[in-house]
């Protein structure tokens, strides 16, 4: 299929929707030069936003809350596209942009949880290693290592570990007294400015307030509220878990819910919704106080040293999401709260995500992507599969993995769609196999048959 055929077939779907259907012809006619990049982000990327950040809105108006805060780096879009939302239907909400990270929020807080601080250390990744595992943990490389021989792991330091060897490792952690020692010590270091950066930023003020983030488990505002002291209310776009001990009535989700719609989740990449829908900046990992214009003190965040690889597509992102919302607010005079089209995203995710075309997964799947919270190793989203690697990723081959049967782990893509296609031999095959695999595994998971741990499962 042609490229102007596929986008004949996402116009067809946002038909449904006179506003999208109007905004995408405006945005066409406008502008000249567009590459297949931008056509593909104003056809199903720009659409999804707009739905996802008027369905917050709403959200928000019938929670009555009087304050947003969309955390950084996946709110940085949405945060933007919302003032242009609350300033066309004055919207009585205060919108702020929060930096924080899994890793600057968790770092602060492991003291507080004692041994619980193992189950946010010892996660499933891609490229798992005990080192990845010991600077999730704060940990210095001296430290690691003196760790790694209590663990009997210095001849593993770098060497990939599988998620059931993670489970193994973490009880092993548990029983090393100078592993939780060590992670205390450095989380009681990063507490204090992380407590006072979240103050100053207004999360201990008396006014109802959300936040807003992509979501998947939820973990982060977990770790806010254990900082904060205080329940705080979620908008996601996606959910699949709830974090442990949470109060769910606390998780709204605009996309998908652990115990729902599992055709959306099937077709649908989170990992490919993350590397659109992030910002130039840099990943937050601690805070640092500085002389403030009053003389007194204030907080700021200290980022990783590395801005976001896709930087130049971050600020192309924002130019035609600007573009495509002013588009659509032009041809809506009133906002009648709908936030509704949730279907008709399902429809363009089906496509774009689940059964990429592929020059889309070329395109897309050159941005650089890492799961782990320190950003250490940066791979492009989707590389072709090679033969064997698609024999590994065989459905049965993953179920025996799955029992505990084989113990060889598959090969992995952060967007294994992507990937299937870029194979390019018995695509609808090998995809039926990838469908068919995620369905087990939610399935598995909506019926309970599954422990509940915090596993990155987006890697099916």
């Amino acid at each position: 299929m042609s490229m102007n055929q596929r986008f004949g077939q996402y116009r067809s779907i946002l038909s449904q929707s006179p506003q999208h259907e109007r905004a995408i012809k405006e945005c066409i006619r406008q502008q000249s030069g567009l590459d297949d990049y931008d056509k593909i982000f104003l056809h199903v990327c720009a659409p999804a936003a707009v739905e996802y950040v008027r369905w917050i809105l709403e959200q928000a108006e019938h929670d009555k809350m009087r304050r947003l805060y969309f955390l950084s780096r996946d709110g940085w879009l949405f945060y933007q596209l919302a003032e242009k939302f609350v300033e066309k239907y004055n919207y009585p909400i205060e919108l702020r942009y929060l930096h924080v990270s899994r890793y600057s929020m968790r770092s602060a807080g492991y003291h507080l949880i004692g041994e619980d601080c193992l189950d946010k250390i010892c996660v499933g990744m891609m490229d798992a290693t005990f080192e990845k595992l010991m600077k999730q943990a704060s940990l210095t490389d001296a430290e690691a290592y003196e760790i790694a021989q209590l663990a009997g792991y210095e001849q593993r330091y770098r060497q990939k570990l599988s998620y059931r060897t993670i489970l193994q490792l973490k009880e092993t952690l548990r029983g090393i007294p100078e592993f939780l020692v060590y992670v205390s010590a450095h989380a009681k270091a990063c507490y204090d400015t992380a407590v006072s950066y979240l103050k100053q930023e207004g999360l201990f003020d008396a006014v109802s307030y959300a936040v807003v983030d992509s979501g998947w488990m939820g973990t982060l505002k977990q770790s806010m509220e254990l900082l904060t002291g205080r329940p705080v209310m979620g908008y996601y776009f996606g959910l699949y878990e709830y974090p442990k001990g949470a109060d769910i009535s606390d998780y709204k989700a605009f996309y998908f819910q652990p115990d729902s719609h599992l055709k959306r989740k099937v077709y649908f990449s989170n990992c490919l919704f993350e590397a659109i829908f992030s910002s130039p900046e840099q990943m937050v990992v601690r805070y640092e106080s500085e002389k403030s214009p009053d003389d007194g003190k204030s907080y700021r965040p200290v980022g990783c040293g590395n801005s976001n690889p896709n930087t130049e597509k971050m600020k192309r992102n924002l130019l035609l999401l600007g573009q495509y919302a002013d588009a659509y607010l032009k041809t809506v005079q009133t906002d009648d709260g709908s936030g509704g089209q949730a279907g008709m995203i399902y429809r363009l995710f089906h496509l774009f995500m689940g059964r990429p075309e592929p020059r889309e997964a070329e395109v897309f799947g050159a941005l650089k992507f890492c799961d782990d919270m320190l950003e250490s190793k940066l791979i492009p989203l989707a590389e072709a599969f090679l033969a064997e690697e698609i024999t590994e990723r065989s459905f049965i081959n993953r179920m025996l993995i799955k029992m505990n049967i084989r113990k060889k782990a598959f090969p992995e893509s952060a967007w294994p769609e992507g990937s299937v296609v870029l194979y390019g031999k018995r695509i609808s095959c090998h995809l039926f196999w990838e469908y068919l695999y995620k369905y087990v595994m939610y399935m598995r998971k909506a019926a309970g048959k599954g422990k509940k741990h915090e596993r990155n499962d987006k890697y099916h």
